[in-house]
């Protein structure tokens, strides 16, 4: 069994969870949820018209061909792993009391960014699950938990930390003061430095994920392992999370949209190679929410990239790495792309 490591992204992947579909659910209509479902391009008011405050929405009858996309990303996400030879687990199917676990409020489930929950540094697992103000994906969390379990167990090096909840708020007043931090705002670009985005809306006092209170938890969680954690702040208008902002693809080598970055590129990244993109390849195509999958046998690195982001996987092999495409399209459209949906449990640095 592999130990649970991680010492950057950019080790060869040796393990990942992948989600499944069974009774997803979009999250409900209501201000707190808005925060989110704004900035994601196939959901916002165009398609919330038509719903109740907080009436549940199973994806299957919303969204059926979008239910048939995760399907199919998901089984080609596992093949593309295999092939690649990446060990794949698949999560469980939710139980009545992982879908009724946050009786406070209305959610939704959706088991399709389940990387949005945890994330390794190091040897030091980080839980995130009820710190996100996603909260229709947080009850997600707990159909990976025995895998986690089970090699935690195995791996007495392992270390476990969870930042604390997210405050109970109302939905009609919003997220709330949280603390809010999760994993598809946190990078990891080398065993010094960890990245967090604050994405940043024009005219709106909320962050759109992580804000300033998650920010300072995680932080203080961190810097005793060694690590500076550094606040990146972004446009919310090419994504609402971070890892559509910033994609990695190999040591030094990175994609992200012109402009994204509101006070210039962050410091650990001042001398990587970037390719540029337009706001479609990010916010429809998901061309930032790549998973580097390492070098090979032979040294080369390699990378996942959406399979309708030709230009920019000519790019990336331009810069030596290969370029792995996966159709992603429905899925990034609606709020999960290739790193949303692959939760790292090993990399063999």
């Amino acid at each position: 069994m592999f130990p649970l490591r991680q010492k950057t992204e950019f080790g060869t992947l040796r393990e990942v969870v992948v989600g499944r579909t069974d009774k997803a659910a979009f999250p409900p209509k209501n201000k707190a949820n808005a925060n989110f479902t704004d900035h994601i391009e196939d959901l916002g008011p165009d398609f919330y018209d038509k719903y109740e405050e907080n009436e549940q929405i199973p994806a299957i009858e919303a969204k059926p061909e979008v239910m048939e996309a995760y399907d199919k990303l998901q089984a080609d996400l596992t093949k593309t792993y295999e092939s690649e030879g990446v060990t794949v687990q698949r999560i469980s199917v939710p139980t009545d009391e992982i879908l009724n676990y946050i009786g406070y409020r209305p959610i939704g489930y959706w088991p399709f960014t389940i990387a949005n929950f945890w994330q390794i540094f190091g040897n030091v697992l980080v839980e995130t699950s009820l710190s996100d103000n996603i909260m229709e994906c947080a009850v997600a969390t707990f159909t990976a938990r025995d895998l986690v379990v089970e090699r935690f167990n195995n791996d007495p090096d392992a270390i476990w930390l969870s930042a604390p909840p997210a405050l109970p708020w109302p939905t009609s007043k919003g997220a709330g003061p949280g603390p809010f931090i999760g994993h598809g705002d946190t990078r990891f670009p080398d065993e010094k430095n960890i990245l967090v985005g604050y994405g940043y809306t024009e005219g709106h006092d909320e962050p759109a994920a992580a804000n300033q209170l998650g920010y300072e938890v995680f932080k203080r969680m961190m810097e005793p392992f060694g690590y500076t954690v550094h606040q990146v702040r972004y446009d919310t208008k090419y994504s609402f999370h971070f890892d559509y902002i910033l994609g990695f693809c190999a040591p030094g080598v990175a994609t992200s949209p012109k402009g994204a970055f509101l006070d210039g590129i962050p410091e650990p990244l001042k001398d990587w190679d970037f390719i540029w993109l337009d706001r479609d390849e990010t916010a429809i195509h998901g061309a930032g929410n790549l998973v580097p999958l390492g070098p090979d046998s032979s040294g080369q690195h390699r990378v996942l990239v959406p399979a309708k982001t030709p230009r920019v996987a000519e790019e990336i092999e331009k810069r030596g790495v290969r370029a792995i495409p996966v159709e992603v399209e429905l899925g990034a459209r609606n709020g999960g792309g290739i790193r949303c949906a692959s939760l790292v449990l090993n990399r063999d640095d």
